[in-house]
């Protein structure tokens, strides 16, 4: 299925995009394709061909051969790659296709959608405990892409195929003392079955510059914090009268 452009997606076949920007653009279609489908898709980080992409790749939770139905590289002049994708630069969207889009819904969400044979909801669900998570993620490096401190999130699970350390982050759920039960829970080979790879961490920098400042499982809508218990994210975001930038800028403090 060819996607329709935007007029200006020739000018972002040419650009390379930094990090930060396509990590937050990235996160900004993770957070709603998984709002759209709270029971179906999940994310995780990859760095397919021993490290060359950086990914993130959005899977289906019942697929049992493990495959991601989208990916979306934020490494140089990356793309948002469609599991039936072909080579064809019409088949993928670039990253100034989602920052200049009007209408993110109409214009890069149902088209992935359609593309991989996702049902496209007549509108987007209310908020659960299954997508608070996502969107906490994205709205967090949404907002802090003017800031002098570079906000950054990772996986719980260093996956690079296999290669150059991969494996749980343990150091990550170690900065939070409340989180270290969090790998005791048994684990098989399934992606959706492995406890790690639901939690996700944000950080100032870089990851081997500083220890992550919020930990959050995606799954189940839990956070952590320094000096703190595990928290309720639907509990705070009632809080916050149901307002996801007030929630996430509570949280960041």
């Amino acid at each position: 299925m060819r996607l329709p452009r935007l007029p200006f997606h020739q000018i972002g076949e040419q650009l390379n995009m930094p990090t930060a920007i396509a990590q937050a653009a990235a996160w900004r279609v993770a957070a709603e394709l998984i709002r759209r489908h709270p029971e179906d898709l999940f994310a995780i980080e990859m760095h397919q061909g021993t490290g060359q992409y950086d990914c993130l790749s959005i899977f289906q939770r019942d697929d049992q051969f493990g495959s991601p139905i989208i990916q979306m590289n934020q490494a140089q002049f990356g793309h948002i790659s469609p599991r039936s994708y072909e080579g064809d630069p019409e088949l993928r969207h670039n990253w100034l296709d989602v920052l200049l889009s009007e209408n993110l819904r109409e214009d890069v969400i149902i088209p992935l959608e359609q593309c991989e044979g996702l049902p496209t909801p007549p509108e987007t669900p209310a908020t659960t405990r299954q997508t608070i998570g996502p969107r906490v993620i994205a709205e967090a490096l949404a907002g802090n892409l003017m800031s002098t401190k570079r906000l950054v999130a990772s996986n719980g699970v260093h996956d690079s195929s296999g290669m150059f350390g991969s494996g749980v982050c343990r150091e990550d759920f170690e900065a939070f003392d409340a989180m270290v039960d969090q790998l005791r829970e048994a684990d098989d080979d399934r992606l959706d079955a492995h406890p790690a790879y639901r939690f996700w961490f944000l950080r100032y920098v870089a990851r081997e510059a500083t220890k992550p400042v919020l930990g959050i499982d995606t799954w189940n809508g839990i956070v952590w914090s320094k000096g703190s218990a595990a928290g309720d994210l639907m509990s705070m975001y009632d809080a916050a009268d149901r307002d996801i930038a007030s929630l996430t800028a509570q949280l960041l403090k």
